[in-house]
């Protein structure tokens, strides 16, 4: 049993821990119901985010947008995200997290992307909430499968997904 001032900073830094997992999740969760106002909220005003190959954005706003655009041509996307590992340091966190996210495209209803990636994000306190201040996602594996559509997934009508 831990008892002292080192159970209250032990417990101090479990519950940052948990605060920074929570924010990285919330991000997976508006990046799937394609939520604008959620993603810039999340982001540091001046965050800086790298997608794979295809993106090196620079602030919140920018940020929020281009995942919109980018995931447009989606019916249907989910992320399951496991947050691997949260290191606090003061006000600063870093976060490793471990992505498999499903798509599909409105003009492909019978298949679905399927990639396997790591996030790596720098959070930063501010106003006592945790924002990401940077993001780089790396793609390690994609594969194309055959799918039959559930009720999870939209009419083809219906253009944002609400998981």
């Amino acid at each position: 049993m831990i008892s002292g001032r080192g159970s209250q900073a032990t417990t101090s830094a479990a519950i940052e821990r948990q605060r920074v997992a929570e924010v990285v999740t919330a991000y997976a969760l508006a990046c799937d119901e394609r939520d604008g106002e959620a993603l810039e909220r999340i982001f540091h005003p001046q965050a800086t985010a790298s997608y794979d190959v295809d993106a090196d954005l620079v602030g919140g706003a920018a940020i929020a947008r281009w995942v919109l655009d980018a995931t447009a041509h989606l019916r249907w996307q989910q992320h399951a995200l496991r947050v691997m590992l949260v290191d606090l340091d003061g006000d600063q966190a870093r976060s490793v997290g471990y992505l498999t996210s499903h798509q599909v495209a409105f003009d492909s209803p019978d298949t679905t992307l399927m990639m396997n990636s790591r996030y790596d994000m720098e959070l930063a306190l501010v106003d006592d909430d945790w924002r990401i201040r940077s993001l780089r996602l790396v793609v390690g594996t994609r594969e194309q499968r055959p799918v039959t559509l559930g009720q999870l997934v939209p009419d083809t009508r219906v253009e944002a997904a609400h998981v």
